[in-house]
């Protein structure tokens, strides 16, 4: 609104605060099959692709600056992974998504990520997950985020790297009863003095 000779002037301004999309492409999508028909051989009923791993996302709880793994004295919920109904190996998942935010107002700085994340089942019983954050803006990785997982029957073996935009990194090894999460045995190591001087490093 601008005041002009003592009345309040209304200006219509439309303003693109957020935008955000993803695409995603994997084992069994179709445009494999059109590719195997236009190279000309043929695709037959039985010719299933492979399974894609149905696992849920092993980084929904992991935001794309959380240092809470790593900074002591900030904690969130531990990712929980239900069990994986069991399939062929081979099965793989890629997903690419942009974001776009545009606060209003002078001095507000714009924010654009784009975030890349694969997962794959190599065999039966394992599965690879990697996802990484590039921040447009900065011109920057923001993290790297890694995980293993290995079917033990009724247990399950997870290891998970993450390092941070500023360099911190952490890496924890479990195995849990699938049955009982409490049961389990894990081992965790993280590194807090990247970027310190090497006076005021631990």
């Amino acid at each position: 609104d601008t005041e002009v000779e003592g009345e309040l002037a209304r200006r219509f301004a439309p303003h693109l605060s957020q935008v955000n999309f993803s695409f995603s492409l994997g084992s069994s999508s179709s445009i494999f099959r059109w590719l195997s028909a236009l190279a000309g051989r043929e695709v037959g009923e039985d010719d299933e692709p492979a399974e894609e791993p149905d696992i849920e996302d092993p980084f929904a709880a992991i935001g794309a600056t959380d240092e809470s793994s790593i900074v002591p004295g900030i904690d969130r919920e531990p990712t929980r992974t239900t069990r994986r109904s069991r399939g062929s190996g081979g099965g793989w998942n890629a997903n690419l998504s942009y974001s776009l935010q545009r606060p209003r107002g002078d001095g507000q700085l714009a924010s654009q990520m784009l975030t890349g994340t694969v997962t794959m089942r190599p065999t039966e019983n394992w599965d690879l997950s990697w996802r990484t954050a590039y921040d447009i803006e900065r011109g920057a990785f923001n993290d790297h985020t890694i995980r293993l997982s290995r079917d033990l029957h009724r247990w399950q073996a997870n290891f998970d790297f993450l390092q941070t935009a500023t360099g911190n990194w952490s890496f924890r090894f479990e195995v849990s009863l699938l049955d009982n999460r409490d049961l389990k045995f894990d081992y965790k190591q993280r590194n807090l003095d990247a970027g310190l001087p090497r006076s005021r490093r631990f």
